[in-house]
């Protein structure tokens, strides 16, 4: 057994009726690593040939666990299927023979979180400078239509505005339908056009 394993040892006086024990905390998403060990006291558990776990998980599921029995020391190892769900648990433990089949022990306990769904990327964290360049490269729209012979043209930081066709000479390329353009005026109609032409026309 791994030395990293919780090994929870419980004395059963088995003179006493009430044998219940509270207080114990596992973690979710665990895997056999709590074991269980019952120690009677005060008579002999040594004619038991069977010892059985019964796991009431939080969402009310009941898990059936096979234990071992040694000299009358009994043994359950909780598996990965108990450690679903968090919240309150309660574990019996049973010992049976041919002539008997008794609930030796009660343990009650709680399955707390140690870990969420979300996790964090430690590089997926902004700086105040970056989170300041993010807000200035924001895209702007202009809040009115362009009048006649205006370009909807780019600022250099994200946003928009509208100019003359004169200055759409300096916009540069654009995608249409996957396919880049270059903006060119002056090349088809009146002033005030935009022509699209495609990169691969010279």
């Amino acid at each position: 057994m791994p030395n990293f394993v919780h090994t929870h040892e419980l004395h059963v006086d088995l003179r006493n009726v009430e044998h219940r024990y509270g207080g114990v905390l596992l973690g979710k998403g665990n895997d056999s690593a709590d074991v269980f060990v019952i120690k009677p006291e005060g008579g002999t558990g040594d004619n038991a040939s069977a010892c059985t776990g019964y796991f009431i998980r939080p969402d009310g599921t009941t898990v059936i666990i096979a234990g071992t029995i040694l000299n009358g020391v009994g043994t359950v190892t909780l598996p990965a299927v108990c450690y679903t769900h968090t919240g309150t648990f309660s574990l019996a433990v049973n010992y049976s023979s041919s002539a008997a089949d008794a609930t030796l022990v009660i343990i009650d306990g709680r399955i707390l979180t140690t870990y969420t769904d979300e996790v964090a990327d430690p590089d997926d964290v902004w700086s105040l400078d970056a989170i300041i360049s993010a807000i200035q490269q924001k895209v702007d729209e202009p809040s009115q239509e362009g009048t006649s012979g205006q370009a909807l043209l780019t600022n250099g930081h994200g946003g928009r505005y509208w100019g003359t066709v004169e200055q759409a000479q300096a916009v540069g390329k654009v995608i249409v339908d996957n396919t880049e353009y270059t903006l060119r005026t002056g090349t088809t109609g009146a002033a005030g056009y935009i022509t699209l032409v495609p990169e691969t026309t010279t």
